[in-house]
């Protein structure tokens, strides 16, 4: 179906990618994020992340361009896709690939099953709670594209524009690298904005067992960014443990914004010796 990927041009994907989605009578749906790659040279780019003989869970499927060159390397690739008609397209492409396992389905309500990668240019509108189901069933690396703010907001450092809660979230269980970034060209229907290629390594050890703990402050810090720790210590959980943090040394008077990941734990581990229920 697809030529070699070292002997494919940009023209020659795009020509590829219009033909199937003539044949099968199929409009990409912007509802759905659909916008399909044609950029060999980012394919070659996500397959170098990937060891040959991986078991690969990908999410959107499209027509299976993608997926056709992860099967060529990977010993097992599970393929999510929500649309029905992609499916069909996808099924027809990807046919003779035995290793191949098209799933019809949500990404976001469907059991996933246990492998060695996570490769998806990850629809922006679930981004979010992809990487919190991601984080939550052990995902141990993951190659993703994703736009370049939420890109941005992934690798955000505290005190920058960008950091908050999907910043601290994810670096709390993967170190982040940026692989590079991708302009709209690479893809068809081209996006508005561009994109960045991030590669996720799972942590030894996570900054936290109980990832609801961490949601659950980041959640009540994050309303209020702007404010100080004692102002949002004392409206949520009162004086008398702004008083016990305080005698800790922690640094009442910085900025929500201003709290690294070791300082947020450390306020979820004060709560639980005082026994301070997050709400």
């Amino acid at each position: 179906m697809f030529p070699e990927i070292e002997k494919i041009s940009r023209r020659d994907l795009l020509n590829i990618t219009l033909n199937v989605l003539k044949k099968y009578g199929v409009k990409p749906r912007e509802k759905l994020s659909q916008n399909f790659i044609i950029d060999p040279e980012v394919i070659k780019l996500i397959l170098d992340q990937v060891p040959r003989d991986s078991i690969i869970l990908e999410i959107g499927t499209g027509i299976g361009t993608l997926t056709y060159y992860l099967a060529l390397k990977a010993h097992k690739v599970y393929t999510v896709e929500i649309d029905r008609k992609l499916i069909r397209v996808a099924s027809d492409v990807l046919r003779d690939y035995k290793n191949v396992e098209i799933v019809q389905g949500d990404a976001l309500k469907i059991n996933w099953p246990e492998v060695d990668y996570l490769v998806s240019n990850l629809p922006y509108h679930i981004t979010s709670p992809l990487i919190i189901k991601m984080i939550k069933y052990g995902i141990p690396n993951a190659v993703i594209t994703v736009q370049l703010e939420v890109g941005e907001r992934l690798l955000a450092k505290a005190g920058s524009e960008s950091y908050g809660r999907l910043s601290i979230i994810t670096q709390c269980a993967y170190i982040i690298e940026r692989l590079r970034k991708v302009g709209p060209e690479s893809f068809y229907p081209s996006p508005e904005v561009s994109s960045i290629i991030l590669k996720l390594r799972c942590r030894e050890e996570k900054c936290i067992e109980d990832l609801e703990l961490l949601e659950k402050m980041t959640n009540i810090l994050f309303r209020h960014r702007n404010r100080s720790i004692k102002w949002v210590v004392s409206k949520y959980f009162g004086n008398e443990f702004l008083n016990y943090i305080t005698s800790k040394n922690f640094n009442v008077n910085a900025r929500v914004r201003d709290l690294d990941l070791e300082s947020i734990v450390k306020l979820i581990n004060y709560c639980i010796e005082c026994e301070v229920n997050l709400q």
